[in-house]
This record gives structure tokens, C-alpha cells and sequence, in this order.
């Protein structure tokens, strides 16, 4: 079992004031006086991760791999970008240059290139999303990176799209589970031209009575278990939330406890229609766990393919990493906890 370093050790670095009470700018972070300031300095992430190392790695580790899980003491960074077989990825979705990088020396894959990712807490993703004042609030924090990057490979209506990825999630003994203080976090989002279009996410299930469990292929009344691993599939699919935005269904893929610390293998093929033309399967591990035929893939409710007011023309892509963010009514008291997460041979195909 891989465990996480004590979160008491990253927070003797960053303190977080109550979020109603912080505003960040883009590169902003919060000292340890409690003061914001600019974030733009390779030396101090290096040395918060260095000085957090945890004592099996004896000495012996790459400085400029943040050692928070024992994992972490074997990597070696291969480079500060996410080195993928399409091309070298630079994301204005990363916080700082240790929230995202390709390594390689993974135990059980040595020689493999392997994409890490960490949340940064306290830390605002260099976008114009991640600092605005209600994201603040509601604890958004996020080290992303998208596929395609250019906008004309990105997925259009009758395409078919297919992502393949081998996902491995850190636990972290300081919580129950990554869900506990009502984050979500995600580990891969097929993300629209609209603010509300991610009509299929894998991420951890909150408590949020909202969210509709999907057993046997149908919508039920009851609702996933907190702390499992699922699909999300919002607003499309299932007829009685295709008008409105915002409606989750979940897709169960493992229990609390049973994903974590281990790789998993994600497959999800989508034929994007707005009429029943559409389908979509998904595979977890090599086994088929949902699979729609002649369905509505794509969101087709009023707000559907409006960015910051203004109707688009609906595309998709593929954005993966750790992203997460908190529910109006959760313990907003508490920090997010600290989550690490690798990925391998992610794949991207549109046909």
C-alpha cells in the first residue's frame, strides 16, 4: 500500500484563509503569513516538496519530483510538460510546474512514460476560470491537460470519438476517502464549447443526493455510494434529463477502497447526436459496464454550447489530470485533501 505524506506537512506552507475571504488572481498563492502572493518561482515548489519527503526514500530521489507518496522516491522526471505520443501538451489549466510532469521509473512500469499530477492547494490554475471569485469559494483546484489541443481535431456532432487510459489513484490515509469533505474529483472529462457541457466524467462520488445510480443500464431512484469510483453522464443518455443541464448519473466502477493504489484501465467510445442516433460503451478493466445504443450523446438542453453567454458551435475534447470542486453546503471549513494521480498510455482517436 502506497500512502500519502501527513496533509500537516503542506499545510506548515500554505495557509488557507476562509475561501469566502480570498480572492486570487491568476498565479496567486497564500503564503504562510497568510499574505497572497505571486507564484512564479521553480525554487519554492521544489523546496516544499523536498522538505516534505518522506523518510523511506533515504536520500535518494529526484528533487525535481515533489516526493509526496512512496512512488514519488523511484520517479525521475522526464520532463516539466506532459510529454505525450501527439505531441509535448502545455496547459494554462497546471498551477505550477510541479502540478504536472512526465516521469518515468514507476515501479511496476519502469520504463514507461508516466504523467503525474498533484493538486496544489492554496494555488490558482493560471486561467480565467479557476480564480474568478465563486470558483475560489467553492474550493475549485485543478492540474489539467486537454486532448486534442487544436480546436479543429476536437470532436464535432457524428463524430465518433474513442479515450483509452491507464489511471492509477494515490489513497491518502488522512481521509476516509477523497470525497469526505465534498470535493469531486476528476480524473478525465470529455468537456463541450459551453461553461456546462461535460457530458461524461470518471470522478469520485460525493455525497450529493442529486445523482441518479445507473444499474442494469437504467436510471434508478437511488443514489451512488460516496467514495466510489464512476462514470458521470450528465443531461444526455436518459430522456428525463435531456431538457435540463446539470443532471448526473452514475455509473458505478468500484467500491469505496478498491480502486485506489492500483492501475486501472478506462475505455469510452461516444457517436456524438443530439437525436437517439448516437451510443456509447464504456470498458473498466477490460469489461463492458455501460453500453447505450440509439441514444442522445450530446446536450441538447437551452444553455447547451453557450461560453460566458454566447452560443458556439459544440465541439469536444478530452481533458485529464485532477480537477475537483466542492458543493455550496460541504464542509467548507476543511482543505481539500492532497491528491496524487498517474496516468499512462492515454489515447485519443476521433473517426
Amino acid at each position: 500500500m502506497y500512502k500519502l505524506l501527513s496533509l500537516s506537512i503542506f499545510l506548515s506552507f500554505f495557509v488557507i484563509q476562509s475561501a469566502s475571504a480570498l480572492t486570487l488572481k491568476k498565479g496567486e498563492t497564500v503564503g504562510s503569513d497568510g499574505q497572497i502572493k505571486a507564484s512564479n518561482s521553480q525554487d519554492s515548489n521544489y523546496e516544499n516538496a523536498s522538505s516534505g519527503m518522506i523518510s523511506d526514500c533515504n536520500g535518494k530521489f529526484d528533487k525535481k519530483v515533489p516526493q509526496v507518496t512512496e512512488l514519488d522516491c523511484s520517479l525521475k522526471r522526464v520532463s516539466k510538460y506532459i510529454k505525450h505520443p501527439s505531441g509535448t501538451i502545455k496547459s494554462h489549466h497546471i498551477p505550477s510546474e510541479d502540478a504536472a510532469m512526465t516521469v518515468r521509473g514507476f515501479p511496476s512500469h519502469p520504463k514507461s512514460d508516466v504523467f503525474r499530477f498533484q493538486t496544489k492547494i492554496g494555488v490558482c490554475a493560471k486561467n480565467d476560470f479557476d480564480c474568478r471569485p465563486e470558483n475560489v469559494n467553492n474550493r475549485t483546484i485543478r492540474s489539467e491537460v486537454s486532448l486534442p489541443e487544436e480546436d479543429d481535431d476536437r470532436a464535432k456532432v457524428g463524430d465518433r470519438t474513442v479515450v483509452e487510459y491507464d489511471l492509477y489513484i494515490a489513497s491518502n490515509p488522512e481521509f476516509k476517502n477523497l470525497a469526505a469533505n465534498g470535493d469531486w474529483f476528476n480524473f478525465g472529462q470529455f468537456h463541450g464549447h459551453g461553461d456546462e457541457d461535460v457530458p461524461i466524467t470518471v470522478a469520485i462520488v460525493r455525497d450529493d443526493n442529486r445523482v441518479r445510480l445507473v444499474k442494469n443500464g437504467k436510471r434508478t431512484n437511488a443514489s451512488p455510494t460516496p467514495g466510489s469510483l464512476a462514470v458521470y453522464l450528465r443531461s444526455i443518455v436518459f430522456d428525463e434529463v435531456l431538457q435540463k443541464a446539470n443532471q448526473n448519473s452514475a455509473i458505478v466502477l468500484a467500491g469505496p477502497g478498491s480502486f485506489e493504489d492500483r492501475w486501472m484501465r478506462i475505455r469510452i467510445e461516444v457517436k456524438w447526436e443530439s437525436k437517439k442516433t448516437g451510443n456509447i460503451n464504456i470498458h473498466f478493466d477490460g469489461q463492458r459496464v455501460f453500453e447505450c445504443l440509439n441514444c442522445v450523446t450530446l446536450p441538447i438542453y437551452e444553455e447547451a454550447a453557450v461560453r460566458d453567454g454566447i452560443k458556439g458551435k459544440q465541439k469536444f475534447h478530452f481533458q485529464f489530470g485532477v480537477y475537483s470542486w466542492r458543493l455550496g453546503n460541504s464542509n467548507d471549513k476543511k482543505d481539500p485533501p492532497m491528491v496524487v494521480a498517474y496516468y499512462k498510455d492515454v489515447k485519443w482517436e476521433r473517426k
